[in-house]
């Protein structure tokens, strides 16, 4: 019973339109920048609901090497404020937070997975309603 629904599950993967290996295709402006202007845009894609733009200018931030903090930070953020359904934002902060407890080779990708969910999952409404609605009553400037 077990392989029947891992055979199941991974047909699925597979049939799924859009699944499989894809080129990271960073902006080509994005190495020249610096970590801030980076990581605005990159807040921008989130927001804008951008997953291959958010997930190129996350691998271009990587590449450069800078430091992850800030970068979690940016991801965490974008993925507490999109959103109505409270499961998916969960989910782009479980990637980070598997991101900050592993020492895995490659725990590069789980910040790349952030961004890709974030900006990508689907999203039922305004995605941005539930957070303005928080920032208005907190009275929170930008929200």
């Amino acid at each position: 019973m077990l392989y029947e629904l891992f055979n199941h599950g991974s047909h699925h993967q597979a049939d799924t339109p859009d699944n499989g290996r894809r080129a990271i295709l960073p902006p080509s402006r994005a190495e020249s920048l610096a970590a801030g202007p980076l990581l605005a845009l990159l807040d921008t894609a989130l927001l804008k609901l951008a997953p291959d733009l958010a997930v190129g200018l996350t691998a271009a931030y990587v590449k450069a090497g800078f430091e992850r903090a800030r970068l979690v930070q940016v991801l965490a953020t974008a993925a507490s404020k999109l959103g109505n359904d409270p499961h998916n934002q969960e989910l782009g902060l479980c990637l980070l937070e598997d991101y900050l407890r592993t020492q895995a080779a490659g725990r590069d990708r789980l910040l790349l997975a952030c961004a890709k969910h974030t900006a990508g999952h689907r999203k039922y409404g305004d995605p941005h309603e539930a957070y303005r609605r928080f920032a208005e009553a907190l009275d929170l400037a930008g929200g």
